[in-house]
């Protein structure tokens, strides 16, 4: 399966491949940001660099969400968690 093929499926139909090297997106623009995901487990993206990212971890075996904080977006291991709501701390 070549990158483009990879991308145009939708994530879910995306399946681990043990075959599959991180070394095949080194010609991708966010290979940098890929590397760095691996190496300590977050890394600061965009929306459509994100999209390809997660499928690129998908394929390696790699689960991953995004999760935006004060209007920046970021990529983090594992399926997202349900939000709690926050307690009130000043009681």
């Amino acid at each position: 399966m070549t990158n483009t093929e990879l991308f145009a499926k939708p994530i879910e139909e995306i399946k681990h491949d043990p075959f599959f090297r991180v070394d095949n997106f080194k010609d991708e623009k966010w290979y940098g940001d890929l590397k760095m995901f691996l190496s300590i487990g977050i890394c600061a993206t965009t929306k459509r660099k994100s999209d390809e990212m997660q499928k690129a971890l998908k394929v390696l075996g790699y689960s991953s969400h995004t999760q935006e904080k004060d209007g920046k977006l970021f990529l983090l291991p594992g399926a997202e968690r349900p939000r709690t709501p926050q307690r009130d701390l000043e009681r």
